[in-house]
């Protein structure tokens, strides 16, 4: 398993290594440490075996790491494993092992116990796991990593790391933002309600679509849901495609009773894109065979109220701009969840119109650039999985070049 394309340095995993990796994070995090973690995750799945869709989208997406290392127990437990055909949490789950297990040798003592404190502390490691796996991909760049150890003096502000070469180095300081951040709509909440209003319709043959928009924010109380599942159920009884509550949440309702209907992936896929707007969310409830899906019923939410996500973006630039320590060139790296391609944001688009507002008025004059990036994509070629994931870069016009050369570290750069 190639988990980078073409770097200097490529990191593989074969088959005979799988065991050896697993063994490593056994005895970096310790297993009794992961043992416990892995046991509240299955203690949330058996509480809430009855919500589907909150289990699906919300807890095995944010456990994956923990899971994965359960599924990598298992692949060496009973010896059966394909690189080319690995889940895709087991292969992130090698990935980061692998990353951790070329970088352990640069970090101190502290940083590592830093490092374990954090990723078994947290109910979501992935903004520690994208430290981890922004220097491994430096390291695969051909850069040596030197970590900064945390700060002994309470405020002191310090970057992650600092990538280097024999010709020059560079401070780096990540910042990742999660699913939520700055969301007008909460997905935990609205993953419960979808399993709330579309359950009992699916069971009973229902398919189709239901399009929630609300002014601001989702409401948090309960008696809210109450009243919007007897509206849509009302709604369907008296054969209504539209409702709106006192809020003025809008409802629109295009469900068919069709007893059971098979309907494959692909459709499903096409009929999500066709309704898919920016900032919206959207849950499929449905019963799954294989590639075929049993009434499929879609629920999207919006807010006709802009959400404030990229002003979260904009604060973390600011307190990254301030982690450095002025004495050499600096990037800020930042991840953002579930962008699928960076294509067409490079410019006249609010990432790049926020990035440049930042560059032109906040950045200090030794930052070269800001790089976003997002969830890696697994691409097959035989029994080879190369992982790549998609970025952008903003290089800064107003970079002081008196701190050393700009460096390329990743594509798309603007």
């Amino acid at each position: 398993m190639t988990l980078v394309t073409d770097p200097a340095r490529p990191i593989t995993i074969s088959e005979l290594e799988i065991e050896k990796y697993l063994l490593f994070l056994e005895k970096f995090l310790g297993s009794k440490d992961i043992d416990r973690r892995i046991e509240q995750v299955e203690r949330t799945v058996r509480f809430e075996q009855d919500q589907t869709v909150y289990l699906r989208y919300w807890v095995f997406p944010n456990a994956y790491f923990w899971l994965g290392i359960r599924d990598v127990r298992s692949l060496v437990l009973f010896g059966k494993w394909q690189t080319g055909n690995l889940p895709s949490r087991v292969q992130k789950v090698l990935e980061i092992a692998a990353k951790l297990h070329k970088l352990q040798g640069s970090m101190s003592d502290r940083v590592q116990d830093e490092f374990r404190t954090r990723i078994l502390g947290s109910d979501f490691p992935a903004p520690t796991l994208y430290e981890i796996d922004t220097a491994g991909h430096f390291w695969q760049l051909g850069y040596e990593v030197r970590w900064c150890d945390p700060p002994e003096v309470p405020g002191e502000r310090i970057p992650e790391f600092v990538a280097y070469s024999s010709t020059h180095e560079f401070e780096v300081e990540c910042k990742s933002e999660s699913m939520d951040s700055g969301r007008r709509i909460l997905r935990p909440r609205f993953y419960r309600l979808v399993d709330r209003l579309a359950a009992p319709l699916s069971s009973e043959g229902f398919m189709g679509s239901i399009k929630l928009s609300v002014a601001t924010e989702m409401p948090a109380d309960a008696g809210w849901q109450v009243q919007l599942v007897e509206a849509v159920r009302k709604a369907v009884e008296e054969y209504s495609d539209h409702v709106e509550l006192e809020d003025e949440t809008f409802i629109d309702i295009d469900l068919h009773n069709v007893g059971d209907m098979l309907i494959p992936q692909e459709n499903l896929d096409a009929d999500i894109q066709a309704i898919k707007t920016p900032y919206s969310y959207i849950a499929v409830f449905c019963k799954q065979y294989g590639g075929t899906l049993v009434n499929p019923l879609i629920v999207k939410m919006e807010s006709r109220s802009k959400d404030r996500f990229l002003k979260k973006v904009f604060d973390d630039l600011k307190e990254a701009n301030r982690q450095f320590s002025g004495e050499r060139a600096a990037l800020i790296c930042c991840f953002l969840p579930e962008v699928d391609s960076f294509d067409n944001l490079g410019t006249q688009s609010a990432l790049s119109n926020m990035t440049f507002h930042f560059l032109r008025h906040h950045a200090r004059p030794y930052v070269f650039a800001v790089s976003y990036t997002s969830e890696s994509i697994s691409m097959h070629a035989g029994s080879q999985i190369t992982t790549s994931s998609p970025s952008i870069t903003f290089e800064n016009p107003y970079y002081d070049d008196d701190f050393g050369p700009r460096v390329s570290v990743y594509s798309g750069t603007c």
